[in-house]
């Protein structure tokens, strides 16, 4: 606490900062019967170097010499300036040492990031394109384009195709998604027809053209075409179930004849069948027409058997 002066005199003093901090020295007429304030003091403080300054203790009437950190210059990583403030303050965390290069703050923003800066057009509201050519807006400064997306602008799709960015260049790509990929080897092809669901070319071992039951397909001519080999096997199934079909209904009436001549001419409503001999000789050779038919050599080009009509 500074003494009252028993008269008006004028005092060689150091002004001290709220905090205790040296804020220079100055004279000052203090009037009899008052003191100095609180804000200076007689106990004088000078420098003992560039960089330092001192702090008052009120109590012991001292002073203590520091680093003066108070004019400090840092910059935050968007390139914002600031001094530390207090000459025993320290830099935040986030603080950047170096000095950012010279940009218009009108049109570019600077950002600090991996030990260096780097100078940002402002670009808010531009577009740019992702790799399926769908278009988006720059809504952030310091805007660094993703992978896989550009600032051209994708070509007008032809169509049957769609646009894809390809090592950083647009390409026209076939559509055939949701199509159905058939099978040219419909016999031995183990992955058959399926459903195309990627861009870009089909394998050479299928095609988007729909094959009829018995075709084939021709290289040569680059399409299906009919394949009567392949209509033989099914047609040789139908007529071996056509024989088997009438076959059955001969042996059975063949059965029924000769269970009906068990049964005594008195009793002859009684048969299922009324065949004439000769007629069941017709039945017997409707039998071995059937059995020869799907044993021919040319079966079953050599065409259906004459039968007796009876079934």
């Amino acid at each position: 606490m500074n003494k009252i002066q028993k008269k008006s005199i004028t005092l060689h003093i150091s002004r001290i900062h709220s905090e205790g901090w040296w804020l220079g020295n100055d004279k000052e007429h203090v009037a009899a019967g008052t003191a100095l304030g609180p804000d200076c003091t007689t106990v004088i403080y000078e420098p003992s170097k560039k960089g330092v300054t001192g702090k008052f203790d009120a109590v012991n009437q001292t002073w203590t010499e520091v680093e003066d950190k108070s004019l400090n210059e840092f910059f935050s990583p968007v390139g914002q300036f600031f001094v530390i403030g207090t000459p025993d303050g320290d830099y935040p965390d986030w603080a950047v040492l170096e000095v950012p290069p010279e940009f218009d703050p009108e049109t570019q923003t600077v950002l600090y990031a991996e030990k260096k800066w780097t100078v940002y057009p402002i670009q808010i509201g531009n577009p740019y394109w992702n790799e399926e050519g769908q278009e988006l807006l720059i809504s952030d400064f310091n805007f660094t384009l993703p992978e896989k997306h550009t600032f051209t602008r994708p070509p007008k799709v032809k169509k049957g195709y769609a646009v894809r960015l390809v090592d950083g260049k647009w390409k026209q790509l076939e559509d055939h998604r949701e199509q159905i990929a058939f099978s040219k080897d419909r016999d031995n092809d183990e992955k058959g027809d399926y459903q195309v669901e990627e861009l870009g070319l089909l394998p050479n071992t299928h095609t988007l053209l729909e094959p009829e039951q018995f075709d084939s397909w021709s290289e040569e001519l680059g399409q299906w075409q009919y394949d009567p080999i392949r209509y033989r096997f099914v047609w040789a199934q139908d007529e071996k179930q056509w024989q088997q079909d009438k076959l059955t209904k001969v042996e059975t009436e063949l059965l029924f004849y000769a269970q009906d001549k068990q049964i005594p001419e008195l009793y002859s409503e009684l048969r299922k069948t009324h065949y004439s001999e000769d007629e069941y000789f017709s039945l017997l050779g409707d039998r071995i027409l059937l059995n020869e038919y799907v044993q021919q050599d040319d079966f079953p080009e050599c065409g259906r058997p004459t039968l007796s009509g009876l079934v």
